[in-house]
């Protein structure tokens, strides 16, 4: 069976409560099996909730792109990346990207990666990095596969803990 494409485009206020809550989904798949339900709980109210994903879609240096399967009615949010442009020293953080766990491996994420990377061109980026959790070890892979770099390792609060992250990067040449 082959699977339509992929279409991408710019997040609007009006999707604020569809993606509060496939963020949630989300980021449940994605930590359920390394990371307690009360820490996921804790994430998931402190960064996914609907005004939360409006103000952060109306943010000046803040880009959230959508990835969406059209189904014959309707489109179906099946990946995001939200992203944050620092014009002052050209680099880029990849705060987010998330693909629904039915969509791995289907180029969702190198796809939602490929528009962020045209992104920093178009701001004049020079760098994009990211945070990321030493255990989430499904995208460390991926990361390295299409080029990132470990650039450097530090602790972040999680939950009631402190934890292990990697920061990566890759050239926006």
């Amino acid at each position: 069976m082959s699977i339509s494409p992929i279409f991408l485009r710019d997040a609007t206020k009006e999707d604020a409560a569809t993606l509060a809550a496939f963020a949630a989904d989300t980021f449940r798949q994605a930590f359920q099996r390394t990371t307690s339900v009360e820490q996921i709980e804790e994430y998931i109210h402190k960064a996914c909730g609907e005004a939360i994903q409006r103000r952060e879609i109306e943010g000046s240096n803040v880009k959230v792109i959508l990835a969406e399967f059209q189904e014959p009615t309707k489109a179906m949010l099946v990946g995001y990346a939200q992203i944050t442009v620092d014009r002052a020293t050209a680099s880029t953080q990849l705060n987010r990207i998330y693909v629904e766990s039915g969509w791995y491996g289907k180029g969702v994420a190198a796809t939602l990666l490929d528009r962020v990377l045209w992104e920093c061109h178009l701001c004049g980026s020079k760098r994009l990095w990211l945070v990321v959790l030493h255990r989430n070890e499904r995208a460390i892979a991926f990361y390295k596969k299409v080029g990132f770099r470990v650039s450097e390792e530090m602790s972040v609060p999680w939950g009631h803990d402190v934890e292990a992250c990697l920061v990566m990067e890759l050239s926006c040449k």
